[in-house]
């Protein structure tokens, strides 16, 4: 989960030196296809893996956002990072594949809990943004775990 939502900032900047909007409703549903085609690889259903990488979609597109809003105001010029795609996609795979590993240990006790410690140990916490994103993209998975 990490590895995807420190890719945001490639991504933002991508789209906006493109000028294209910080969001992209068809890239989202590529990657909601993505997911769910992975999702039989890994022993997920397709609802759990599209359930999960909207959360990830859904704290990217949040984050996306906000870079925006700063760039806006603060105008720079941002280079396009070559490759990009790959790399989403290559952390998309591994986001998928973790989450059916973690199916068996989000059905134990206290998992919620272990979770959101991961969580906030491992994700970025770089910015006023961060705590936020970081919900965004765990609402999914907590609702997957058990208290």
């Amino acid at each position: 989960m990490k590895s995807l939502l420190n890719l945001s900032p490639d991504i933002a900047r991508s789209q906006w030196a493109r000028k294209l909007p910080a969001t992209d409703t068809a890239q989202d549903r590529r990657w909601l296809a993505m997911a769910a085609q992975l999702a039989s690889f890994n022993s997920l259903s397709p609802t759990t893996a599209r359930a999960a990488m909207q959360g990830q979609i859904d704290a990217s597109n949040f984050a996306r956002k906000a870079f925006y809003e700063q760039w806006a105001s603060s105008p720079s010029t941002l280079p396009t990072k070559p490759g990009l795609d790959a790399r989403v996609d290559t952390a998309i795979g591994a986001f998928i594949k973790a989450l059916g590993e973690a199916q068996v240990a989000l059905k134990q006790p206290g998992s919620r809990a272990a979770l959101e410690a991961i969580a906030q140990a491992e994700m970025p916490n770089r910015t006023a943004m961060s705590a936020q994103t970081r919900g965004i993209a765990l609402a999914p998975l907590l609702a997957l775990a058990q208290p």
